[in-house]
């Protein structure tokens, strides 16, 4: 068992494994929210795509709750099962990103120059994060946002640490430049 896992929440899981219902109905409210949001940054802020994603991530969890052995936290084994979700979902639209260039040139050419229409700075966060690479986009998330180690979010994306650290310090200079054509200079 993690150092943070809740013995309560162990607790439930051990009694969802064993039929208990709304043992499991527990864990997907105490965790749905933070799941449905990770996928929703995923996706580029698809909000129906990222709800279905989510269902189908919490249908993983029951069909493979038996299968958690407590090595990880629940937290980071429910991530990895939302973030290979979001990948697998990704490999079936043969798309590397949610946001397609023309998008991003499109609102480019609507902002530039306009003192009135400039984004504020989460409008232009969102749309720096939308135009990464999905890899680099979940580094990000994980480690900046979800608050996940570097380890632990390594762990989350099945990559060695260098490559998870090579995505996020990759997507930090992308959204740099995203957001400098947006008027912003963030040091992230």
């Amino acid at each position: 068992m993690s150092n943070r896992e809740d013995p309560l929440e162990r607790t439930r899981i051990e009694n969802a494994v064993r039929g208990d219902r709304e043992a499991f109905r527990v864990l997907v409210l105490d965790h749905q929210s933070e799941i449905r949001s990770h996928l929703r940054r995923l996706t580029g802020f698809d909000n129906a795509r990222a709800d279905d994603l989510a269902q189908e991530v919490f249908i993983q969890v029951f069909a493979k709750l038996s299968s958690f052995r407590f090595q990880s936290s629940f937290r980071s084994w429910l991530y990895r099962l939302a973030t290979n979700a979001f990948l697998d979902d990704l490999r079936k639209r043969k798309s590397r990103t949610t946001a397609t260039e023309t998008e991003m040139e499109a609102d480019e050419g609507t902002y530039e120059g306009d003192a009135e229409r400039k984004m504020d700075l989460r409008s232009a966060l969102d749309r720096a994060l939308a135009a990464l690479r999905a890899e680099q986009r979940t580094a990000i998330l994980l480690t900046a946002l979800e608050e996940f180690t570097s380890d632990e979010a390594a762990e989350i994306m099945k990559i060695p640490i260098g490559t998870l650290k090579s995505h996020v310090l990759r997507g930090k200079i992308e959204m740099q430049s995203v957001l400098s054509r947006y008027g912003f200079e963030v040091a992230l």
